[in-house]
């Protein structure tokens, strides 16, 4: 039985700058979580969705939604 006897870490806070005018589907950002268990697979989960953002479950790559743009004099930060 494979037990989860490390969790998941992220080494750096994944916190990612855009231009404003980044087109829909384009990448934001890499997620890098490392994990101490050997032979661990990482998955990322989504806590709070957002109407903005992907997150590739399995590559932890956050784009853009296509279609989607960004107005930051009407929202400055997104946070998910």
């Amino acid at each position: 039985q494979n037990v989860n006897e490390f969790p998941p870490r992220f080494p750096v806070s994944p916190i990612f700058t855009v231009s404003e005018s980044i087109s829909g589907g384009s990448l934001v950002g890499l997620l890098n979580a490392t994990d101490a268990d050997a032979d661990t697979n990482i998955t990322y989960q989504v806590l709070q969705a957002s109407p903005f953002f992907d997150v590739n479950l399995a590559t932890g790559a956050v784009n853009l939604k296509p279609g989607m743009s960004l107005n930051f004099s009407t929202q400055a930060v997104h946070e998910f």
